[in-house]
């Protein structure tokens, strides 16, 4: 009988939905995964927190890079992190918990399956063979494994939940024996979390993603229930129902027993001894890897040597990661990275020099990095020369949608209970696009960049405080038909004084901090035709010079008179002025309201004349 149909994941009660339950579309799921974000974030939160002051966090795809798709934030773990996770519209929402606690103990095992490359139908099919044979195997120790589809496209996590937290080194230990024989089973080697049995004093160690929404595919996580794979509600209440394994119940597991007492040491030199490869091995595996698109032919093969001489390499998102040759290592610290220019950039976290690398692997720097001059050209590319002109802030084509909603979402009665409580117009705070976001409790104002298009959006909250949405960009505050007036033009700080501004018939626009917005402004204002007034707060923000005087500016630019106390209000508007001045070659004056009074809209409150 074919070993999906024997085995029979996690030993669970499953509630079988109906007989299309199986075939749901994506749009299905995700109402599924939505619907059940509060009991996943229970869920989570009761039996998968490792630790609470830090997680993982993916970035959302517009702002992702080559070199960071994701980031480390130390930040407490709560429920609405969680719950914006499992019913995540953005990949911005998407996060990762971490393996291990303070205390070096688990709470759960995850073996990761993955296939690197352009899809291979049979690398898939062999893949998932795997799975459900590491499965299989951790049924034997007693466990309660559940096997998930990642990815749609050969990645699969094969999770186990333990009754409390466990010794890290023995969870480590339990899936590095379970993987031992992936080379048999022809696949790329798995990834078990924890990775280190081990962590010092501080580190945060590895962190992996919660089942969900994919961090770049659209597909959401496919559980195995014993036949066939299953979507959407169905998934859920078999993850979510997950029993736990305990080591104390399966103490005369003799196979178990052995596992776990394994020392870290013996683990290492197996694996050391085993995971040797030669050049044609690495020439025959980089033929599908992404550096066989733009490397030559030679550097393939120099590469190929270079990974020959490495021992227990595993593939990284960037690279490569081994033991460093260069010191006994028994955790792999050893990073090897390949640029599109043709560079190897090896790094050994425990402080190996280069040179020692170098000398370790047999290799000279000429062998490694083509012909290099030096050491330093060789690791480093060019230095960029900074662009002088004017580059405007990135829109967020997202933002457009979301801003429409949010507009909606704010009634007449919000709008003039923050209209009330600046003492501006109600008709002021319209014209800035004010909305009102539901989850937050907050308004909301748009952003824009120097085209006028949207780059962020900032949540003002009840008790003044300010924060951007995630993904956001700071930009300028433009008022609807700010264009259409005439006269001079205020650049403002802020929301607040450009709605006090026009409820008394100035014509403004906003900036978003004391000294920034000077690219949007260049691009903005290249056709201004009226006179220009960068307005000054008189409250402490930045440090800056102690005095600014009227020779020490350029003759382009007018200083008008300020008795701020606090210079750096003045200074930081002055060294904008300046800064717009040269790039839109006309004057700028600055000016700042009387001492006694913060900003602007304190000073018009008070003389509203």
């Amino acid at each position: 009988m074919d070993i999906r149909k024997r085995h029979q994941v996690g030993r669970l009660e499953s509630t079988k939905g109906p007989a299309n339950a199986h075939i749901e579309p994506v749009d299905s799921e995700k109402e599924a995964w939505h619907r059940n974000a509060d009991r996943l974030a229970k869920f989570a939160l009761a039996n998968l927190l490792n630790r609470e002051d830090a997680y993982g966090r993916y970035l959302s795809l517009y702002l992702r890079s080559e070199k960071q798709k994701a980031k480390t934030t130390r930040e407490k773990v709560s429920h609405e992190i969680l719950q914006d996770h499992f019913c995540a519209t953005d990949r911005g929402d998407l996060i990762g918990l971490h393996t291990t606690s303070r205390n070096n103990t688990c709470r759960w095992l995850v073996i990761d399956i993955d296939h690197h490359g352009e899809s291979d139908p049979n690398a898939e099919s062999r893949n998932e063979r795997a799975a459900l044979d590491f499965a299989q195997k951790l049924e034997k120790f007693g466990a309660n494994p559940l096997v998930i589809k990642s990815n749609g496209r050969g990645g699969f996590h094969i999770w186990v939940l333990f009754e409390g937290p466990q010794d890290s080194s023995k969870v480590s230990n339990l899936g590095n024996e379970v993987v031992a024989h992936w080379e048999e089973l022809e696949i790329e080697k798995p990834e078990v979390y924890p990775k280190q049995p081990r962590l010092d004093e501080g580190k945060l160690g590895n962190w992996l993603r919660l089942p969900g929404l994919h961090h770049t595919y659209e597909f959401y996580s496919q559980v195995w229930d014993g036949e066939t794979w299953i979507k959407g509600q169905d998934a859920i209440d078999r993850f979510c129902n997950l029993r736990p394994f305990s080591f104390k119940l399966n103490e005369n597991n003799s196979s178990l027993v052995q596992v776990l007492h394994t020392t870290v040491k013996g683990i290492q030199k197996k694996s050391r001894n085993q995971v040797v490869y030669g050049v044609d091995y690495w020439l025959n595996r980089l033929q599908s890897h992404r550096c066989h698109k733009f490397l030559r032919p030679y550097r393939i093969q120099t590469l190929a040597k270079l990974l020959s001489k490495l021992n227990s390499v595993s593939e990284s998102n960037e690279g490569w990661s081994a033991l460093c040759p260069a010191h006994n290592d028994r955790n792999p610290s050893f990073s090897l990275t390949v640029k599109e220019n043709g560079y190897f950039l090896v790094k050994c976290f425990c402080n190996c020099t280069f040179k020692q690398i170098v000398n370790a692997v047999e290799m000279t720097i000429s062998e490694m990095f083509d012909t290099a001059p030096s050491v330093r050209s060789a690791i480093l590319p060019p230095r960029k020369r900074p662009r002088l002109e004017p580059q405007i802030t990135e829109s967020v084509p997202a933002f457009e949608e979301r801003q429409a909603i949010l507009s909606s979402s704010a009634t007449d009665s919000r709008v003039y209970s923050l209209a009330n409580s600046l003492e501006v117009s109600p008709s002021s705070l319209r014209a800035l696009g004010i909305g009102w976001c539901v989850i937050d409790s907050c308004w909301t104002f748009p952003e824009y960049n120097g085209r006028q298009q949207i780059c962020g959006i900032l949540r003002r909250f009840k008790t003044g405080e300010k924060r951007t949405m995630k993904g956001s960009h700071r930009g300028l505050t433009l008022p609807q038909g700010w264009q259409e007036g005439e006269g001079k033009l205020y650049i403002c700080e802020g929301q607040s004084d450009v709605a006090a501004a026009m409820s008394h018939n100035i014509r403004a626009i906003g900036r978003p901090g004391l000294k920034s917005g000077f690219r949007d402004l260049a691009v903005l204002l290249k056709d201004e035709p009226g006179e220009i007034i960068m307005v000054a707060d008189n409250s402490k923000k930045e440090s800056g010079r102690t005095e600014a005087t009227q020779k020490d500016e350029p003759s382009e630019i007018n200083m008008a008179a300020d008795n701020d106390d606090e210079e750096s209000g003045r200074i930081g508007a002055t060294q904008l002025a300046k800064q717009l001045s040269n790039a839109l070659k006309k004057p700028i004056r600055v000016g700042a309201p009387p001492k006694q009074f913060k900003d602007l809209r304190d000073y018009l409150t008070e003389n509203p004349q």
